[in-house]
């Protein structure tokens, strides 16, 4: 009797306390949309929606020219549109649209969008924010072939490739190892001799400014990041489509409806061990192909600044081969090799040292060791980043920033004159001529003021 009673009261337990999760995501829904209706102005500035630039899980993102004081007239911002006219959608995107708002107005960095306003017409929230017109680093990739040649191959085996393209050999094998040089042995024949030199050297340029420009990204990730996780933020979702590129060359971090705060993650925890899926702990949310092992196996109750470290290690391993690190044919077969950490890592020669090591201690699969978890300066000491000033890495991005905006604000302005001048052209050419009676007579001899009028009659 009293293992049946004991049996009873377990399964009660179980049923308050997946009640009280379920209340508790119900709670957080409602209390998300209040504050949503609280912050959303119901008075929608003048504006001109010029064209789609990109759709996410909660909306459409616009690129808009916009009209009021907090902006000058003519401004172009990017504004993401969310419909939430149903119940239902209201309790799908709710809380993640006023995670993202919440995060955005809370956080300051050069690195992060900045919120402008918000507004709503009643079915629709609006959120204006900082436009990026050059897109995302997928976008980026994409112009660049797939992949962004950033430091793939180190010394040894690019001299060696140079070399024998140079001897004019052609070997292929050779060649394509070089990641790059391809074009020279292509050029054969008699004269593949300086063909294949001159296209050696382009080679190398080309692949030391794109070297630059990785080092650049991952370095202002890196800040982002440990921003987030100094405030308590777990970003969730890196990829190169949340990460935008500036007009003025800087990376900008986007889309922060998923982010995850620690009082939100210990929150889980403490429910899922009282309750196991009480909180959808069991869960994740995020990208598959840059979720970390520990997140894939166990779900949201594994999310920790480790995991961020994770996703960033991936997101470089696709910068530089334009692929990811799993070869799974379906999502199970890649969710596997992903909860396994069954990396898989180029031929040797192919990456360079210091950013194999880099991406081997960011893609370390136990999170206690994986790089950056005893603290970002971990990675920022790390040999890949040693030309890297960290101290004013901010302070060079908010001086482009501030050289960018002052010339955009001057092709504005001459944007806007030249507008006036020609509504002023046109307005002058509708006008009608305005006549005016001569001063002399048809001979040249000065008109008597009462003779002006009968003059001016028969010539007109």
């Amino acid at each position: 009797m009293l293992g049946a009673g004991v049996d009873k009261l377990g399964a009660k337990l179980d049923q308050l306390s997946s009640r009280v999760g379920r209340l508790s995501q119900q709670l957080a829904t409602e209390t998300a949309a209040c504050r949503l209706s609280r912050w959303a102005s119901r008075h929608p500035p003048k504006s001109e929606f010029l064209r789609e630039i990109a759709e996410g899980g909660t909306g459409t993102v616009h690129e808009v020219s916009v009209d009021h004081g907090i902006l000058g007239p003519g401004t172009r911002v990017a504004v993401k549109r969310v419909d939430w006219s149903t119940h239902e959608q209201r309790k799908s995107v709710a809380k993640r649209v006023a995670t993202e708002i919440s995060v955005l107005q809370s956080m300051k960095h050069p690195l992060l969008p900045t919120l402008h306003q918000v507004y709503t017409t009643g079915d629709e929230i609006f959120m204006e924010m900082t436009l990026c017109s050059r897109g995302t680093l997928w976008h980026e990739q994409q112009e660049l072939g797939g992949k962004m040649p950033l430091e793939l191959v180190s010394s040894s085996s690019s001299s060696s490739s140079s070399s024998s393209s140079g001897s004019g050999s052609g070997d292929n094998g050779s060649s394509s190892g070089s990641g790059g040089s391809s074009s020279s042995s292509s050029g054969g024949g008699g004269g593949g001799s300086s063909s294949s030199s001159s296209g050696s050297s382009s080679s190398s340029s080309g692949c030391c400014s794109s070297r630059k420009r990785v080092r650049q990204y991952a370095a202002e990730l890196v800040c982002v990041l440990s921003h987030l996780h100094e405030n308590g933020i777990v970003y969730v979702d890196l990829k190169p489509e949340n990460v935008l590129v500036q007009d003025c060359g800087h990376i900008m971090l986007c889309d922060m409806d998923l982010v995850h705060t620690q009082q939100e993650i210990t929150r889980i925890q403490q429910l899922e061990a009282v309750s196991p899926g009480a909180a959808g702990g069991t869960t994740w949310w995020g990208t598959l192909e840059f979720v970390a092992p520990e997140v894939a196996s166990n779900g949201a109750v594994a999310y920790s600044p480790a995991s961020d470290w994770w996703g960033l290690g991936v997101l470089i391993y696709n910068l530089l081969l334009g692929l990811t690190p799993w070869d799974g044919e379906t999502y199970d077969a890649t969710l596997a090799q992903i909860q396994t950490g069954d990396v898989l890592w180029p031929p040797e020669g192919m990456l360079h040292p210091e950013a194999e090591d880099l991406l081997r201690g960011l893609l370390t699969y136990d999170p206690q060791q994986r790089l950056g978890n005893r603290g970002v300066h971990q990675i920022q000491q790390h040999p890949f980043f040693a030309s890297v000033h960290w101290s004013s890495l901010l302070a060079e991005v908010e001086r482009d920033q501030q050289l960018h905006a002052e010339v955009q604000a001057r092709l504005l302005q001459e944007q806007r004159e030249q507008q006036q001048r020609q509504q002023q052209g046109e307005r002058q050419q509708q006008q009608p001529r305005q006549l005016e009676p001569p001063a002399t007579g048809r001979w040249g001899l000065p008109v008597q003021d009462d003779e002006r009028e009968r003059v001016y009659s028969r010539q007109w």
